[in-house]
């Protein structure tokens, strides 16, 4: 296997990942300019954690040994990674959610309408 396979390979490649394994962390990365010539990088690493529902987590055991060793705290990332769910996910619940306010809307017409019925 070559090294570099280009930028359109490397891309399909973490695109299979993220479908495939579930993100643990989210890198992001504040440039400035200080002159024409160079920038100031600020890197920053959010430790993502998918809350509210059950999910089976597999990892290799040198995966666990490469972050152990380049500092990856899984005890924060339990605790206070920034919750997440899959979009296919969110759209589910954000129906679910809408259907429940529209029920609710319709019981509060309905009681309206009633006890100015007996009004």
């Amino acid at each position: 296997s070559e090294r570099f396979v280009g930028v359109d390979k490397c891309y399909e490649a973490h695109c299979e990942g993220a479908r495939t394994f579930m993100p643990i962390q989210l890198g992001i990365c504040a440039a400035r300019r200080t002159s024409p010539t160079h920038w100031k990088l600020t890197p920053a690493s959010i430790y993502v954690f998918p809350r509210g529902h059950e999910r089976i987590f597999q990892v290799s055991t040198a995966a666990l040994e490469f972050l152990n060793d380049n500092g990856f705290d899984f005890n924060e990332w339990v605790a206070q990674g920034v919750g997440w769910i899959r979009p296919k996910v969110e759209s589910e619940k954000r129906l679910a959610i809408q259907l429940r306010i529209d029920e609710v809307k319709h019981l509060q017409k309905t009681m309206s309408a009633t006890q100015s019925q007996d009004a």
